[in-house]
């Protein structure tokens, strides 16, 4: 149970080949309604999906300062990029939707020059972490399920075992920190399989790299992220690389999720759903938890967000694919 007495979702009955989470660009919706958030998440729960993952709650930035899309406590020294996250959570807890709560996101730190092997900055933003995720505990305990850590490890944390190793530190260090206030709450982390392809290597060679980041973090979910657009590999390929993500968490004691990358219209690109449903069968087959890269940019059938008709054609289509009706769907504006 949840500390306000509501069954949690359980994660494994995502795993039928159909998404059971999402992840929210907190981005995207800063400027909503409340209206439209209520649409979002009826809407998501009409095609079962029962968990969000809300991909950060504080903005690093160059300089090492951080703002937040909520009210954060004076003490932090954080300052306010909006303050979207408590509609957020109202509008999922009315709706019975599990939220997991990303901490502070710098964006590409684990590919960046600069930034994926800087002690300076790995230090600094172990700091914002522990300051945000203890402020957000004061004010929203009991309202979200687990933590979300938006770093991606991608091709330069496994093809150099120098940088693997501090990358791996830090986050050892992050997690540390959120199990010494809340060791009730799990960690996710999602890394970006894709990038192999930089290298030209596949789904499975880079799994296996990443086996001591997985050995070492702490993270409790590794939510496997597949091909961009769904077309980094074959459908065989995908499942060959999430039986082997799920073999090495199981390993090192945690345990995998899948992610499928559903850009929608105004992204960088449309996904055709022939290739989602192949990649859902794929999913259904390693039998994971699966979650979509994003609802709200792919699959919302709201009238009222941009490029709605494209969206929502994929919507039908997924509703289609599912055998499932419209009944339920709160597309009005």
């Amino acid at each position: 149970m949840t500390k306000n007495g509501r069954e949690r979702a359980d994660p494994l009955a995502m795993g039928a080949g159909r998404f059971g989470a999402t992840y929210i660009n907190p981005y995207r919706v800063f400027n909503e309604s409340d209206e439209r958030l209520d649409r979002m998440f009826a809407n998501q729960r009409h095609i079962g999906i029962t968990t969000a993952i809300v991909q950060w709650t504080a903005h690093i930035y160059e300089d090492g300062s951080a703002s937040t899309t909520y009210p954060a406590g004076p003490s932090t020294g954080f300052g306010a990029f909006d303050t979207v996250l408590p509609r957020l959570l109202d509008s999922a807890a009315r709706h019975e939707v599990d939220v997991w709560l990303g901490l502070a996101v710098r964006p590409d730190v684990f590919d960046k020059p600069d930034t994926m092997d800087s002690d300076a900055v790995f230090e600094n933003d172990a700091r914002v972490d522990h300051l945000l995720a203890t402020d957000l505990l004061d004010q929203f305990a009991g309202r979200f399920v687990g933590w979300y850590l938006p770093s991606e490890p991608g091709f330069q944390s496994v093809v150099d075992p120098r940088v693997q190793a501090k990358q791996t530190a830090f986050l050892s260090t992050v997690t540390s920190g959120l199990k010494s206030i809340a060791p009730e709450l799990p960690i996710m982390i999602s890394p970006c399989v894709p990038r192999a392809i930089e290298g030209g290597r596949s789904g499975v060679w880079f799994i296996e790299r990443l086996i001591p980041m997985m050995n070492g973090a702490g993270v409790d979910v590794w939510n496997l992220q597949d091909g961009f657009c769904m077309t980094a590999w074959t459908p065989a390929e995908n499942l060959e690389m999430l039986r082997a993500g799920t073999a090495a968490a199981e390993r090192a004691g945690a345990t995998a999720w899948a992610t499928l990358y559903t850009p929608g219209p105004g992204d960088d690109g449309r996904f055709d759903f022939p290739s989602l449903a192949e990649n859902l069968e794929v999913v259904r087959e390693a039998g994971l938890p699966l979650t979509t890269w994003t609802f709200d940019s792919a699959l919302n059938p709201d009238p009222s967000v941009p490029d709605a008709e494209a969206r929502a054609e994929m919507w039908h289509a997924y509703l289609e694919h599912l055998g499932a009706t419209r009944d339920g769907v709160t597309g009005k504006a």
